[in-house]
């Protein structure tokens, strides 16, 4: 009996050995990779690539750039146009500053020293008009004065152009000097031709005495 004994527990032993090497061969995938692998979110683009990008178009970014710019530029000049308009209110003209209007010699004034000035209808206002020199646009009320000269005063109180027969002058009131003198429109050419060409004016009728001998 002990020979039948001793084959069987090396037949268990045997048996035990080849489970446990069984067991050891058999590939183990962990459970938690497969989640981690179906969470993964897709990678973003690089700032690398996003300037890989730009450099391969640099018309596209250029052009984008200028128009943003420009785009820029027209708004700032629309809000100063449109605060300049709501600070300046522009009262409606009286009868005497109508009737000053159309005395107002409207146009291009020559002066000297080759600047040039224009007078223009106000474009929203009647009875106003815009006086145009060295890029400015200036705001002006015509007034009748007492001498028969036709003043166009800014409304702002600085600048003030004088229009006599012969000529007109622009002045800055607040610097006290004149910006333009001999300044010539149509009618004032007119006016001197026709001054010129006028008989002298009769006298008073006293004849002066000559000397005597």
């Amino acid at each position: 009996m002990r020979p039948a004994l001793q084959l069987g527990a090396a037949f268990s032993r045997t048996m035990a050995v080849v489970a446990t090497a069984i067991a050891m061969t058999t590939p183990m995938v962990p459970a938690v990779l497969a989640p981690q692998t179906a969470l993964a979110a897709p990678a973003k683009p690089s700032a690398s690539m996003a300037s890989t990008t730009a450099a391969a178009n640099p018309g596209k970014a250029a052009t984008a750039g200028h128009k943003a710019r420009a785009a820029a530029r027209k708004a700032t000049v629309a809000a100063g146009a449109a605060a300049a308009a709501a600070a300046t209110t522009l009262a409606l003209a009286s009868d005497e500053q109508r009737h000053a209007y159309t005395l107002a010699h409207l146009g291009e004034y020559q002066c000297e020293f080759k600047r040039m000035i224009r007078v223009l209808a106000h474009p929203r206002q009647e009875g106003y008009v815009d006086l145009h020199f060295d890029k400015q646009v200036v705001t002006a009320r015509p007034v009748l004065s007492s001498t028969g000269a036709v003043r166009l005063e800014d409304v702002k109180g600085r600048y003030l152009m004088v229009q006599i027969a012969f000529k007109s002058m622009l002045m800055d009131t607040k610097l006290g000097q004149r910006v333009a003198d001999e300044c010539l429109h149509d009618a004032h050419h007119e006016a001197r031709r026709a001054a010129a060409e006028a008989p002298p004016a009769e006298g008073l009728g006293i004849t002066v005495p000559g000397p005597t001998n």
